[in-house]
């Protein structure tokens, strides 16, 4: 039987912002922003793969004309909607083009919303037997649900959604599609400033459609409804019947299908390529559908690049040894075999094993290689990182996406040795060294970027494989406890919450427990942010009703150990090998401040300050007769920042010995050191840290209490006694806007694309960024050559096992463990540029578990 025809017509703005509030910092090279058409792009692809429909268009709302019938009903109608953001605004005409090129027709409609245009497609549909996919984040849409027309909503960004038909949409909301409008009419929306009845939320107006039909039937029957809810009802009732008229979809939008299926013509391969290309949305080109592909036709954009001939004649040797003294060599691993090609005219598909121990790497992502070759191994090129570090915007860091982006090459990467064919042992060979060839140029443009290659990258690739592959010992049955013990807590927590709700329920739902925070107990929602589906029981919201009722405090409890017990005491033993080690990732190119990270799993986001936290820690213990050794950079941050600002006052403070919070405090409020109080120390310190965050009074207020005045008024002062840093933190800012970035001491970079967005929120950002990044950068590029010459310095049984904010931890023998905390300590002090004009000071601590240290 033929399956019947699809039609898919997507909400353009509605898939639009979610693009960009998913992906707002995206921008090409030169800062063009992209994040918004790039979502919008990649929620079209994946639409076509999902439901391979036969026409598709895309419904948009028409700007200010749009909502002007609805408006005519109720004035306040969408009154509470922000403008649209300018940076937002750009990318409208891009998206255009991508609707353009994709071949599908764009609908924009006088006095129509875009929802009305999507249901008047779909009734036409439905009369030509044809089904409709509408793709929306806008719930009035499932309105229209039928044995013809499904809903595919957005949930979150651009990849989540869910797709109702009849029987899950049933299913999900216990009514049918034609009772919603009249559910939503009783609830409201505030997304849409749609009033409905006041305090009736969406437990009891799922209720009474249950119970009565319809909103016509629950006003037919307001005497056996009775008490407070008939009371609102009657109260509310032109309201009600309004927000119905609001809410229902307009079906008579004069748009026609038969113009849609003939305008629908497909798409243009080579539009969609070059609009791709000029959007730099490289992995989006490797991912098009046949339909949409150019024909392949080769486009090598380095000159120094073999050509395709050349390629071709590259010779491929297996099981044969090359005639290899240990020069610079392309290396690709995988398995138990090796790619080598020492020349541009050869390659070698060796054991691993055959691989000689004084090779130097030329490769991609070479931290994985050297875990798979002899000890010997090392580092002269890492095109990854390369890459990154020539643009730290760079999201797509993929071999096959460099090789496209670079090199106009489309390829598949090989995993397995099977996967290892002739050609593709050439293609492999030839786009490592085209990589390499053409970033190897940029580099040298940039001598100070090329430095902080071969100085800090690329020596500490040897050093994070070894850390990977020791990792951590993990206490299992210690955590097993851990685990039996936050379970009783969390039964005990949730026999409090439900006596103090009057009634169990699923406290991780959060529309259930809206339900009982706003309409059981009728908590006040002054000031409580709504969403589509009622009001926020969000964090921040909770926490401005945390004095007014005690289930409250218990929530926030319940969550806490609710995500310890999830994050990290169930999880963290699943993840050990047979020697109860667990083996962390450490990635050096995911932050634009060159900071490292950790992976699978994230050992850097233990919480520290907790109880629980530190009992997690806990955990991470040494092997019999080892200690665990922590060496931590003392005030790294503050340091840096006198340093790099030139502050005399803060330098002679560090150079003093005295403590910098209490000296700026004894400076703030005019008193000597040995009478500064605990809360004005306090108060100094937030605001040491807060000013290279961009901290504003009203962040200031927030963390400390005082009066917006007030704290505006510490923040003045405080830049008259640090009128260096304040030059320092100005003089950022103005770089970033001249240059387009800022940079670290040791010449890493960071490109500002939003320092002159015209968001006012986007660019605040971006200058929080400019001031932040120097400091934060250098600290980063310290702490990697820190960890450098402690592996040098440390003898081979004493072993790094992890990097986590200012500090370094050793596992190392017991009878070891005073010689290598003095080899830590001094490596660590010592790589301090000679022109700091200040001292580092690195504090040292030692234990059997973290949690001593």
């Amino acid at each position: 039987m033929k399956r019947p025809e699809t039609l898919v017509v997507i909400d353009g703005k509605s898939v639009l912002y979610r693009g960009y509030y998913a992906m707002g910092d995206l921008a090409t090279a030169d800062g063009r922003p992209t994040g918004a058409t790039y979502g919008f792009a990649m929620m079209g692809l994946r639409i076509l793969q999902e439901f391979n429909p036969d026409y598709v268009a895309v419904a948009w709302d028409k700007s200010k004309t749009n909502i002007r019938a609805r408006r005519e009903l109720y004035a306040q109608y969408k009154a509470n909607r922000k403008p649209m953001p300018e940076d937002l605004r750009e990318q409208i005409p891009d998206v255009r083009r991508v609707c353009r090129a994709f071949g599908w027709p764009l609908l924009e409609v006088d006095d129509y919303e875009a929802d009305d245009i999507m249901g008047s497609l779909a009734v036409q549909a439905k009369q030509k037997d044809i089904d409709s996919v509408l793709v929306t984040g806008d719930l009035d849409v499932l309105q229209l649900v039928n044995h013809h027309t499904q809903v595919c909503l957005l949930k979150r960004g651009v990849t989540q959604t869910i797709t109702y038909n009849q029987n899950s949409f049933q299913e999900a909301y216990r009514m049918t599609p034609e009772q919603f409008t009249d559910y939503k009419a009783l609830m409201g929306d505030p997304s849409d400033n749609i009033p409905g009845v006041s305090g009736v939320g969406e437990k009891t107006a799922r209720n009474l459609i249950a119970e009565y039909g319809s909103l016509d039937g629950v006003y037919q029957h307001l005497d056996d409804i009775g008490g407070a809810t008939a009371k609102k009802l009657a109260t509310n009732r032109d309201m009600a019947f309004l927000s119905r008229q609001l809410i229902e979809l307009h079906l008579d939008a004069p748009v026609a299908f038969d113009d849609v299926a003939a305008d629908a013509g497909g798409a243009d391969p080579e539009a969609v390529d070059a609009l791709f290309e000029e959007l730099n949305f490289h992995r989006l080109r490797s991912e098009l559908p046949a339909p949409m592909q150019p024909a392949k036709t080769p486009s090598y954009k380095a000159e120094d690049s073999p050509s395709a001939d050349e390629q071709q004649h590259i010779a491929v040797y297996r099981d044969r040894n090359p005639d290899f003294a240990g020069d610079q060599a392309v290396v690709f691993t995988l398995e138990d075999y090796a790619l080598l090609s020492v020349g541009e005219d050869a390659c070698y598909l060796l054991p691993r094993a055959d691989i000689p121990d004084t090779v130097s790497i030329i490769g991609y992502h070479a931290k994985e290689d050297l875990k798979k070759l002899p000890a010997g191994a090392s580092v002269e090129f890492d095109v990854m990182i390369a890459a990154f570090l020539l643009n730290p915007l760079l999201r797509q860091q993929e071999l096959s996406a460099l090789a496209k982006q670079e090199l106009g090459i489309s390829m598949d990467e090989p995993g397995r040795r099977d996967d290892m064919t002739d050609e593709t042992a050439r293609l492999l060979t030839y786009v490592l060294r085209g990589l390499y060839n053409r970033y190897r140029q940029q580099l040298e443009e940039f001598p100070r970027i090329h430095s902080v290659a071969t100085d800090i990258e690329w020596p500490l690739l040897p050093v994070l494989a070894r850390m990977e592959e020791y990792g951590m010992k993990l206490d299992v049955g210690y955590l097993a406890a851990m685990s039996r013990d936050f379970a009783e807590r969390l039964g005990d927590l949730e026999t409090q919450i439900y006596e103090q709700a009057g009634e169990e329920f699923n406290i991780n739902s959060p529309q259930q427990l809206q339900t009982v925070l706003f309409e059981t107990l009728q908590l006040p929602t002054d000031n409580i942010k709504r969403t589509q589906t009622g009001y926020s029981t969000g964090a921040a919201e909770l926490e401005k009703l945390r004095d007014l009722h005690p289930i409250i405090e218990l929530i926030f409890r319940h969550r806490e150990l609710t995500k310890l017990k999830n994050t990290y005491i169930d999880a963290l033993p699943e993840q050990v090998d047979s020697r109860n080690r667990l083996h962390t990732t450490f990635t050096q190119t995911v932050t634009q401040t060159g900071r490292l990270s950790s992976l699978e799993p994230n050992l850097q986001n233990i919480p520290v300050r907790s109880e629980e936290g530190k009992a997690i820690r806990r955990a991470f213990i040494a092997e019999e007769g080892n200690l665990l050794l922590q060496a931590d950079y003392s005030q790294f941050e503050l340091r840096l920042a006198a340093a790099l600002s030139g502050d005399k006052a803060m330098i002679d403070s560090f150079n003093s010995g005295v403590d910098i919070h209490t000296q700026t405090a004894a400076e703030l409020y005019g008193v000597e050191l040995d009478e500064v109080t605990k809360q004005q120390r306090y108060n100094a310190k937030t605001v040491n840290f807060g000013v290279m965050y961009g901290m504003s009074p009203h962040g200031l207020h927030v963390a400390t209490g005082m009066s917006r005045e007030d704290a505006k008024a510490f923040i003045d002062q405080y830049f008259q006694l640090r009128s260096g840093l304040l030059e320092y933190l100005d003089a950022l800012k103005t770089q970033a806007k001249q240059d387009g970035y800022v940079e670290t001491w040791f010449g890493r970079r960071r490109p500002m694309p939003d320092i002159h967005s015209s968001n006012f929120a986007v660019r605040s950002a971006a200058e929080r960024a400019a001031i932040n990044m120097p400091i934060q950068g250098t600290e980063a590029d310290l702490m990697k050559l820190a960890m450098i010459e402690a592996d040098k310095a440390l003898e081979p049984e004493c072993r790094q096992i992890l990097q986590i904010h200012d500090s370094i931890l050793v596992e190392c023998p017991q009878d070891w463990a005073e010689q290598a905390t003095s080899a830590l300590k001094s490596s660590m002090e010592r790589i301090a540029p000679q022109d700091l004009p200040l001292s580092l000071e690195v504090e040292t601590s030692s234990g059997k578990h973290w949690g001593e240290l």
